[in-house]
């Protein structure tokens, strides 16, 4: 990780795990453009997402463990999937804002 990097570690966290506010916007937007062309950083954003996401549904009551394993491999194989993508890569929530080429889909 090089000092670029080490910069964001801190803002990725909060990012992550849905305290954007706690960004101001221009860092927030600094932080985006780096996670975007930086894949050691956008391993983990994607991680700490993972990561908040199994605290949310731990602090739920969840029907099933079996519901939770599902829920877990999903998120990783999806995880996987963009990491591993040669698309350009966006973190914003809805899929249609993924953009290929400078055009949405």
């Amino acid at each position: 990780m090089n000092k670029v990097c080490e910069e964001f570690k801190l803002d990725i966290m909060d990012y992550a795990s849905g305290h954007r506010e706690c960004l101001p916007i221009a860092r927030q937007k600094e932080l985006v453009k780096h996670i975007v062309k930086c894949k050691e950083c956008r391993k983990e954003f994607l991680d700490n997402q993972n990561i908040f996401a199994l605290i949310s549904m731990q602090s739920q009551s969840t029907k099933s463990k079996q519901k939770m394993a599902d829920f877990i491999k999903k998120l990783i194989s999806e995880g996987n999937k963009k990491l591993n993508s040669n698309d350009e890569w966006s973190i914003a929530a809805s899929p249609s804002s993924k953009t290929k080429k400078g055009k949405k889909k």
